[in-house]
């Protein structure tokens, strides 16, 4: 019953709409704040960046929280369906959870080596990776499925 043509776009929509749900849950995430404090006798200013560890992985965590009803109906296709081969359902099961990870690891361990700007660096390296990858892994699974339709 889910061999049919309809599977297959169905799947790749709810994909690509757990991504973007999985991005504006993520980008709702604090990242670091930084205080200037002013000594008003001495006239100096300091810069302090702060940040609360694990932020972005409990944002990333949010995140696929969110997209967890999306995830399951694309599952329920995808493990019903025999229009993959075991490998491709599993890449194809593994790609939103495998897009909060990153989203929520490359900021964490950015931070951690580089500070303020590794964060922001770790941020926007994740973005980009995850607005790449998952949408060329759907576009390459998505003809292979329908051809067997």
């Amino acid at each position: 019953m889910l061999d049919r043509a309809w599977v297959p776009m169905t799947v790749a929509s709810l994909q690509l709409l757990g991504l973007v749900r999985i991005l504006f849950s993520v980008a709702s995430v604090a990242g670091p704040e930084t205080r200037i404090n002013f000594a008003i006798a001495s006239g100096e200013s300091t810069t302090t960046a702060y940040y609360t560890a694990g932020a972005a992985a409990e944002g990333a965590l949010v995140a696929g929280q969110s997209s967890l009803p999306i995830w399951l109906m694309a599952a329920v296709l995808i493990a019903g369906s025999g229009l993959w081969s075991r490998s491709q359902k599993l890449i194809w099961l593994g790609l939103l959870p495998a897009a909060c990870i990153v989203l929520g690891v490359l900021p964490e361990l950015g931070w951690i080596l580089l500070g303020e700007s590794g964060f922001y660096a770790g941020s926007l390296i994740s973005v980009i990776l995850v607005l790449v990858a998952v949408p060329v892994v759907v576009w390459r699974l998505w003809p292979i499925s329908r051809a067997h339709a």
